[in-house]
């Protein structure tokens, strides 16, 4: 895909299709208000049970070679402070979706219920996402009443990892609101300099459901937050905070192992500086097969800068790892 309206018609097209579909973005900024369907972002209202990706950073006519592609920052999904960006629903149970290698900007969700500026994905009569993976994922500069980039119930397993939440401001409650049926794993990202308005209750980053089995919230850094970092609701879950660089978080937990409440020391692209406590020390999921289930994901092969996700001794904590080579990337204002 190579403009708004392409990819809209895309995702029409994906909507009652039976096969399993990759939307390949190639580098570039893709304006809601170009997209043929003016102020209502782009939107997928799946009604088929087959697996979608979307991913971003492709060069070429013909999205190809894989190999090489640019980094998260190069293909930008914006709002024009306006809409929300993304809208996907989940119109027929068993749907898996794929968000990978892309930024995610400038989304606007005011307008009753007022949720999730950036990201929305909500399930609709009585259909859940069977799986959700979002990996490698830039939100910034959204904006909404709650969840002001990334907003994700309905679904029985969700995966957010290696991706960062930067400069979203919402007016009440949650840069990030994440709610499943069975598990949530919350690993590897980056959230830092957030705005969450709201006085009660409220935290950056909100676990929310009152039914699922697990949440799991490992190898993050949050840093620079104006509430609590994190928070927990809901009764009847094993809530694991494993191994992030965190200031104040509310909620029962099962596990707090190996928690540091210190300066992450972050260069400006949000990389680690090269004596950053957060080189090298964070958690490693056991691959054997019979881990219990706070161990029971995967760190993915890259992180948000496309560079291999285990470079050293160890996997580092946040969303990028440090390389001793140099790399010049700033992301889109």
């Amino acid at each position: 895909m190579s403009d708004a309206a392409e990819f809209q018609s895309a995702l029409a097209q994906v909507e009652n299709s039976a096969q399993s579909d990759e939307i390949r973005l190639r580098v570039g900024t893709y304006h809601t208000a170009d997209n043929g369907s003016l102020g209502n972002g782009f939107a997928l209202q799946n009604s088929q049970p087959a697996p979608v990706k979307i991913s971003g950073g492709w060069l070429g006519a013909g999205c190809l070679p894989r190999d090489g592609r640019l980094p998260a920052d190069a293909t930008v999904l914006h709002g024009g402070d306006s809409d929300i960006v993304l809208t996907i629903t989940a119109g027929f149970s068993g749907l898996q979706v794929t968000i990978e290698n892309l930024t995610i900007s400038h989304g606007y969700a005011h307008e009753a219920p007022g949720l999730g500026g950036g990201l929305l994905m909500l399930g609709s009569n009585n259909h859940t996402f069977h799986h959700v993976l979002i990996d490698g994922v830039m939100f910034q500069n959204n904006n909404a009443e709650n969840a002001s980039a990334l907003l994700l119930g309905d679904a029985e397993t969700v995966h957010v990892r290696n991706s960062v939440f930067f400069d979203n401001d919402a007016s009440d409650n949650g840069t990030a609101i994440l709610n499943a049926l069975t598990a949530v794993y919350f690993t590897n990202n980056t959230v830092i300099q957030n705005t969450v308005q709201g006085t009660q209750d409220t935290a950056s980053v909100i676990f929310s459901s009152g039914s699922a089995v697990l949440n799991v919230v490992a190898n993050n850094i949050f840093a620079e937050e104006v509430v609590w970092d994190v928070g927990f609701f809901g009764g009847n879950i094993k809530n694991h905070l494993l191994f992030n660089v965190i200031s104040q978080f509310f909620g029962p937990l099962d596990s707090n192992l190996g928690n540091l409440d210190i300066d992450p020391m972050l260069n400006q692209d949000l990389s680690p500086q090269m004596n950053s406590p957060v080189v090298d020390s964070g958690f490693m999921p056991s691959t054997h097969p019979n881990q219990p289930p706070e161990g029971n994901w995967l760190l993915g092969q890259l992180d948000l800068l496309r560079t291999p996700r285990l470079s050293g001794h160890g996997v580092d904590r946040g969303a990028i790892e440090f390389l001793d080579e140099i790399f010049d990337h700033g992301f889109e204002e």
